[in-house]
């Protein structure tokens, strides 16, 4: 599992990605990054509309941690990884 995988899995619900509708290729990436399998990324993705969580951003996708947008594209991606891995 990749060092996002395994602060996803064992920091939910504190953290949340949010994908953009009109974003699934970042699905994909998304979850490549965390270490799911497209399916189980694509269901997680749709648990997270039914609940509300995605909103428009002008971003395809953004990672919130404890409420507040961690990071909203790779590079600001691999900084919190590197800050939360500290």
């Amino acid at each position: 599992m990749t060092i996002l995988g395994e602060l996803f899995h064992t920091r939910t619900p504190e953290i949340l990605i949010c994908i953009d509708e009109n974003g699934p290729n970042n699905a994909v990436r998304i979850a490549e990054l965390i270490g799911m399998d497209n399916s189980a990324a694509l269901k997680s993705l749709k648990i997270l509309r039914d609940k509300g969580y995605t909103e428009r951003v002008g971003l395809d996708w953004k990672l919130i941690h404890n409420g507040e947008v961690a990071a909203a594209g790779l590079y600001d991606l691999e900084e919190w990884m590197e800050m939360m891995c500290r």
